[in-house]
């Protein structure tokens, strides 16, 4: 009868810890319509922006704030054309996974960074990491 009772147990926490994790997606996916707003972004999850540019012009997307202690990029930035037409436009993608808990602003520039003028657009998230 113990024997029973604690199997039964253990069935249900693993069951317990098995739905705890389902119905949250292991990665979100933010474009521009996102810009301004505030995310919650778990330690299992990781975030991915996708933003329109054309790197032939001259600009790009960059991380111009980032608090590494909270997020952290991963990898370059990836372009992934919409024609293979040269000089045509496409999506800059940007890769993010969290590192611990706390809240931050990431600020990200379009812009060239060699030129003193300030950035064409500007995309902001707030990212809270509970």
């Amino acid at each position: 009868m113990r024997t029973k009772l604690l199997i039964g147990l253990s069935l249900l926490v693993m069951g317990v810890l098995a739905l705890s994790s389902c119905g949250r997606p292991s990665e979100i996916v933010l474009d521009d319509n996102n810009n301004g707003s505030q995310i919650m972004l778990h330690t299992d999850q990781t975030l991915t922006i996708r933003l329109e540019g054309n790197p032939s012009t001259g600009f790009s997307w960059e991380v111009l704030e980032i608090n590494e202690a909270v997020l952290r990029q991963v990898g370059d930035i990836n372009f992934e054309v919409e024609s293979n037409l040269p000089g045509s436009p496409g999506i800059q993608v940007l890769h993010f996974e969290p590192v611990a808990s706390g809240e931050m602003d990431l600020e990200l520039v379009y812009w060239r960074p060699w030129e003193p003028e300030d950035p064409v657009e500007t995309y902001l998230l707030r990212v809270i990491v509970p």
